[in-house]
């Protein structure tokens, strides 16, 4: 993935070639964990519709918080 980004205030441009990353539910909740989150809701869309932890629902959008 290439991103291309210009900073209006300065002028200045920064270009940043990145590969995407496709991870399971339980790879992203072990990283979430790792550094001290812990998943509060997990949803298929934007608008907060439940994920059925299927291949047909390609988005996962992930509520995190803190451990206390």
């Amino acid at each position: 993935m290439h991103c291309h980004n210009e900073f209006l205030d300065d002028g200045d441009v920064l270009d940043v070639e990145q590969p995407l990353q496709f991870r399971d539910r339980a790879q992203i909740e072990a990283d979430l964990a790792a550094v001290g989150l812990v998943t509060l809701n997990v949803w298929s869309d934007w608008a907060g519709t439940s994920f059925g932890d299927t291949e047909a629902e390609p988005l996962m959008v992930f509520d995190a918080a803190l451990l206390s």
